[in-house]
């Protein structure tokens, strides 16, 4: 038995083989079937202010994204953010994170951080519905805080910069 949203869908012993025989071949030629499994909702996921970077004597709250399916949403189908908050992306594998604007409806500036300083960085992300450029980054990194589109700049943040991250019930 399995449970999908909810939902008890039942196999038997006979057709368990089956599906094996489907799905193998897919997977063993390296098909990517992600996109079977990809959030297709336009509504934005808000989350609770869970985070706080600290940037000199600046302050950006933040919003963690703690899942693959929160990751995945991110900022998406939002109509804008205030300049004092963001998004923060913590990795919790060996890949790399990947962004792009698909979905945005605001340009946004992504920092990536490792070890509380920043390591990479990518500016003005625009918004995009088709063939989306994408951002990453090859460096090591433990976090990727998104915020919106004029902030490095306006604080001021370049590579090494350090940024102090703070979570909610920690001191």
């Amino acid at each position: 038995m399995f449970n999908f949203n909810k939902k008890n869908v039942f196999l038997t012993k006979g057709q368990l083989p089956y599906l094996v025989m489907l799905l193998a071949p897919i997977y063993l030629h390296g098909v990517d079937v992600s996109s079977l499994f990809k959030v297709t909702s336009n509504k934005p996921t808000i989350l609770p202010i869970t985070a706080q970077a600290t940037i000199g004597d600046k302050a950006i709250k933040l919003e963690v994204a703690k899942n693959a399916i929160a990751q995945q949403t991110g900022l998406t189908h939002r109509p804008d953010i205030p300049s004092d908050r963001g998004m923060l992306y913590q990795t919790m594998t060996q890949q790399p994170l990947t962004f792009s604007g698909k979905g945005m409806e605001f340009a946004t500036d992504l920092i990536f951080i490792n070890k509380n300083r920043v390591v990479g960085l990518y500016t003005n992300v625009t918004p995009c519905t088709d063939k989306c450029t994408t951002y990453s980054l090859t460096q090591k990194y433990d976090a990727v805080m998104e915020v919106k589109a004029g902030i490095v700049e306006k604080l001021g943040i370049k590579n090494d910069t350090e940024i102090d991250l703070n979570y909610a019930g920690q001191n």
